[in-house]
């Protein structure tokens, strides 16, 4: 159940970074070691995103299971980030 919680809020905030014009055309996320010029609220929040799925098998596994129910850019933009093996 947690594990909703948390890939529903990455899913928000992803929504909400979009809407607010942070997240570049591609919709991937930037890091910092990419040394790729984005927005910051968009470098920090895809930090802490990446970060999250990186630590939590439980995160990945719901998001693999439930891939569907979520904006497809926001899981392709995961997908890109290699931090959820069989996604």
């Amino acid at each position: 159940m947690f594990a909703a919680y948390m890939v529903d809020f990455y899913q928000y905030l992803y929504a909400q970074l979009e809407y607010l014009g942070a997240a570049p055309e591609s919709g991937e996320f930037v890091l910092r070691t990419d040394r790729t010029p984005a927005d910051e609220n968009w470098i920090t929040w895809g930090e802490t995103i990446v970060s999250g799925f990186k630590s939590s098998t439980m995160a990945c596994d719901h998001l693999i299971k439930n891939a569907d129910a979520y904006e497809k850019k926001f899981v392709r933009a995961v997908d890109k980030r290699n931090v959820c093996p069989g996604l």
